[in-house]
């Protein structure tokens, strides 16, 4: 028995190179608040 990953999802997007490196092994990469939503980019 396997599992089937949807999307990788994060509650705060810090800016690294996570989302690169993720949607280039082929997952959506999804983040509810991003350094921008907390006035630090």
């Amino acid at each position: 028995m396997g599992a089937e990953i949807a999307a990788v999802a994060v509650v705060v997007d810090r800016s690294t190179d996570a989302r690169e490196v993720i949607e280039a092994a082929g997952h959506r990469y999804l983040y509810a608040i991003g350094l921008e939503d907390l006035g630090l980019a």
